[in-house]
């Protein structure tokens, strides 16, 4: 091959990956956009949602539907199984987290992953799970990876053992938020879809 061949190889190939990478101006678009998506997600603290989680782990499947209201830094979310029986509910806060089950009892713990892991058998990641569901990175410093689309919204997320892939989004008023999220580790493979979000009093 002729130097001026090779050259032209060379040269192709350039324009092929240049075409792969982003430019400066669309790297800085998605991060612009991510910041001020970021702030309007900051002022969305008291919201309710409804959706419906399908998780398997090992040989167990599990299907429920799920409402979940956030107030601040409080939570409560609710199980709910075929034909409208009541699983069980979750209310609590960073520091303290009680179940109620539909027999009556009632469980009290420092973490709901620890309570959830010994009552049903796999942790759902609540106190990730309130950050990632709207699409934000939980602010506890392990991310070890994020991914944006092109309109700066989170598309992947790796952190604390997790990956969360972001496959649909959808709107309340001007405010992009998750339909359908997939979450996974080294045991469970789970998906959200969430069929209705509702800002609640105090959210900006």
């Amino acid at each position: 091959m002729s130097g001026l061949a090779v050259m032209a190889v060379l040269t192709s190939g350039c324009e092929t990956l240049r075409g792969l990478l982003p430019s400066k101006e669309e790297a800085t678009q998605v991060d612009t956009s991510w910041q001020a998506h970021t702030r309007a997600l900051s002022r969305f603290r008291n919201w309710f949602m409804l959706g419906t989680l399908a998780a398997r782990t090992g040989g167990e499947a599990l299907r429920v539907s799920v409402r979940w209201r956030q107030t601040n830094d409080s939570y409560f979310v609710r199980f709910v199984g075929p034909l409208g029986v009541g699983l069980f509910e979750i209310e609590g806060s960073d520091a303290e987290v009680e179940a109620r089950f539909p027999d009556g009892r009632r469980v009290r713990a420092a973490s709901p992953e620890s309570l959830l892991e010994k009552e049903i058998g796999w942790s759902v990641p609540l106190r990730g799970l309130r950050y990632w569901i709207v699409g934000a990175p939980s602010p506890d410093g392990t991310t070890s990876s994020m991914k944006f689309d092109d309109l700066g919204r989170l598309a992947h997320l790796e952190q604390a053992g997790w990956t969360v892939v972001y496959e649909r989004y959808g709107a309340l008023a001007d405010l992009a938020l998750p339909q359908r999220i997939r979450f996974t580790n080294d045991t469970v493979d789970a998906t959200i879809v969430i069929r209705r979000w509702k800002a609640e009093s105090g959210s900006a």
